[in-house]
């Protein structure tokens, strides 16, 4: 398959999961930025590497499944190259508005509102059940079994070990953070300066460097780069010219965004195609 899809890209009209594969370029370990989505996130990891979730830092290793609840702020970054299986699920398609107690804990388990560990470690016997549960998963939705999908959706959930007892509330700087990536997201062609984010966040400079790399395993500089580059490699694998992506995406100058293009991608701009011959991470 390929790297994930903007998640706007996702079609859950013909089926109720979407799966798909995670890599790193060829050569280059895996890192997806923090960012969070309305969906409900399963990975299969077959490497090593962190999670950052929540203001947290987690180990994940070869066989272990990284559950993440929808609006959770998250993003990975592999020690040992290998791929990912992830499925989404959307709200719409998992949760009744019946509203019943089974409705309800799903709910619950959605949104993240009751306690559970972000990461499955491979030798518990949850984990083992659920990735016999992902697979068939994954078969049903290959030969477009809906009913099947429904029910191994609801099966995996019963399987999650959630402690109830416990409430997961996000912090106030979660949504701190989440608002800046927002506004780098939608501006970052634009001149963004440190004192810009600092201030929107309502933070001083050091402080506000200190919680973005705390949330995001990376520094606001390092992370906005990463943005760009990947903006301008959308751009030119859909037909737009070297400096054409390259000013579009909040470079002014091109032998810096040349140097940095191929430090990232392992390829020189003009020799990306249109095409999905390379992977982005």
């Amino acid at each position: 398959m390929e790297y994930l899809k903007e998640i706007t890209d996702f079609d859950f009209k013909k089926n109720e999961v979407f799966i798909t594969i995670s890599k790193g370029a060829r050569g280059k370990l895996l890192e997806v930025p923090a960012h969070w989505h309305d969906l409900f996130e399963i990975v299969v990891c077959r490497s090593d590497g962190k999670l950052f979730a929540e203001g947290k830092e987690y180990r994940y290793g070869k066989g272990d499944i990284v559950i993440m609840p929808s609006r959770f702020l998250h993003g990975y970054k592999e020690t040992e190259k290998g791929t990912y299986t992830v499925f989404f699920l959307s709200e719409e398609n998992i949760i009744s508005v019946k509203n019943s107690q089974c409705d309800q804990i799903i709910k619950d388990i959605f949104f993240g509102k009751v306690f559970y560990p972000f990461v499955i470690e491979a030798d518990t016997k949850s984990c083992k059940i659920m990735h016999n549960i992902l697979e068939k998963l994954e078969s049903a939705e290959k030969n477009g079994n809906l009913l099947g999908q429904k029910s191994l959706v609801l099966e995996f959930f019963s399987q999650i070990p959630c402690d109830k007892e416990i409430n997961r509330k996000q912090t106030y700087e979660t949504f701190t953070i989440r608002r800046i990536i927002d506004f780098l997201e939608r501006n970052f062609a634009d001149t963004i300066t440190l004192e810009l984010l600092s201030k929107k966040a309502a933070m001083s400079k050091f402080y506000f460097i200190k919680v973005f790399k705390k949330y995001c395993g990376t520094t606001p500089v390092e992370y906005l780069l990463n943005l760009r580059l990947n903006r301008a490699y959308d751009m030119i694998t859909s037909g737009k010219t070297v400096t054409e992506a390259a000013f579009s995406s909040g470079f002014n100058n091109l032998s810096y965004f040349t140097r940095q293009f191929k430090k990232k991608f392992f390829s020189l701009p003009k020799d990306i195609k249109t095409s999905s011959d390379f992977i982005k991470s």
